[in-house]
């Protein structure tokens, strides 16, 4: 049997997988540089209109920065400097202010295991949810706001479903992996079920002070994903962002399908996901030395 509108996640799989291979007999992907640009160029054919994609920096206003790899951005609140130069130039790194991020992706041409290189599971844990934590620094988007500047009354009281947000513009964060392997130089794990155990145990480690992810895909088979626990023992998938509380990591396997599964999943977030305003204000009155006034 097809799965659901023709087997749209499988179509989306499919086309993904040849995107990233037609890329890779051009660039090889020795470097984790090449898998970068290649997974910018390939999710930038995904979004919607009103979504781009760069390499860089998350920034808060006052220059603290978290992440080096893809960020996906609104577009129309923050132009890049890549608007003076050629807008294909990925390997510009940006400074995305954090007001304008929509969500951010950990890239990994091997993920491995073990170790504790720029490629290691630990190193991209950290690094998502150092740009999370940033995230939640910026003024929340109440569930109450019908559009930008536009809110419904203090009286109109908004509770989340289960499973979502008490907030419209969440920190969602993916580590995104083509291939498995145990360590630095060794061969990639073509086991689903090891994967999937393996990933599994490191992604529901709890004793890290930093936020987890809201999405890991883990080569062709494997996605991780945040699942409310039932009385009955099992869990469903409510929404796709990870909360403080209520929810878990599941490991699960989607033979061959799970980049389709995992960008449906950073699809759906960024169906949900309403930034707030860029300060612009503030901007411009420090720029000007004039003094300045409570964010916007």
């Amino acid at each position: 049997m097809p799965h659901l509108y023709n087997d749209f996640v499988v179509r989306i799989a499919r086309a993904f997988e040849r995107a990233l291979s037609a890329m890779e007999a051009g660039y090889g992907f020795d470097y984790g540089l090449e898998f970068e640009v290649a997974l910018c160029k390939t999710i930038r054919r995904l979004l919607p209109q009103r979504f781009a994609v760069c390499r860089g920096y998350v920034v808060n206003r006052v220059g603290e920065m978290a992440g080096d790899d893809i960020i996906i951005f609104e577009r129309h609140l923050f132009p890049t400097v890549r608007f003076i130069l050629d807008e294909d130039d990925l390997l510009l790194k940006e400074q995305v202010p954090v007001e304008a991020v929509a969500a951010y992706i950990e890239a990994k041409h091997a993920l491995e295991l073990e170790g504790d290189t720029n490629a290691s599971i630990e190193h991209a844990l950290e690094q998502a949810g150092r740009v999370k934590l940033l995230c939640d620094q910026r003024q929340s988007v109440p569930l109450r706001q019908v559009s930008r500047h536009v809110n419904l009354g203090q009286g109109f009281d908004m509770h989340p479903m289960l499973g979502w947000p008490e907030k419209r513009n969440p920190g969602y964060t993916a580590i995104i992996a083509r291939h498995v392997r145990q360590k630095k130089n060794g061969e990639n794990i073509a086991d689903s079920a090891a994967i999937e155990a393996a990933i599994g145990a490191r992604a529901a480690v709890t004793s890290s002070p930093l936020p987890p992810p809201d999405l890991i895909i883990a080569g062709s088979s494997n996605v991780v994903v945040p699942c409310i626990p039932h009385g009955s023992g099992g869990s469903t998938i409510e929404s796709p962002f990870m909360l403080p509380r209520g929810g878990s990591l599941a490991s699960l396997r989607a033979d061959g399908l799970a980049f389709g599964v995992g960008l449906c999943h950073l699809l759906w977030a960024l169906d949900y996901i309403a930034l707030g305003a860029m300060p612009w204000p503030a901007i411009m009155q420090d720029a000007l030395g004039l003094p300045s006034t409570k964010p916007s």
